[in-house]
């Protein structure tokens, strides 16, 4: 989902989504949500089957 999307679905502006994500990336330590989906799979955090069900729940994969 992009950032308009996300923000759609939450009700919340498309900013915050924005904001959120760079506070998120930060404290991981990572630029971008493929390093942080990399992140939480080498910390046990989710695995390669959690993240294909939620991409194809998206209509991606």
């Amino acid at each position: 989902m992009n950032n308009k999307d996300i923000a759609d679905v939450l009700h919340l502006s498309r900013r915050t989504v924005e904001g959120t994500l760079r506070t998120i990336f930060n404290k991981l330590g990572v630029g971008s949500r493929t390093e942080a989906a990399i992140y939480g799979l080498r910390k046990g955090w989710l695995t390669l089957d959690e993240l294909n069900t939620t991409a194809s729940g998206l209509g991606r994969v």
